[in-house]
């Protein structure tokens, strides 16, 4: 019989977002925000400001597990 199935966790902040995500494919949008220019980030990168993991989070970005 199996043991316990060990889940690995993500360090998290303090609003419950962990504190890196990896983009799994490349992303990218256009902030409806006048005078921001487009926002991407590449396949791979690792993303570690607590604003744009909200903001990728939110808008259900492809990410690593």
């Amino acid at each position: 019989m199996a043991g316990p199935t060990k889940i690995k966790k993500a360090a998290t902040s303090a609003d419950g977002l962990p504190e890196s995500v990896t983009l799994a494919s490349p992303y990218g949008y256009d902030p409806e925000i006048e005078g921001q220019s487009i926002k991407m980030w590449a396949a791979g990168q690792v993303v570690t400001d607590p604003a744009e993991i909200k903001d990728l989070v939110e808008r259900q970005a492809p990410l690593e597990d």
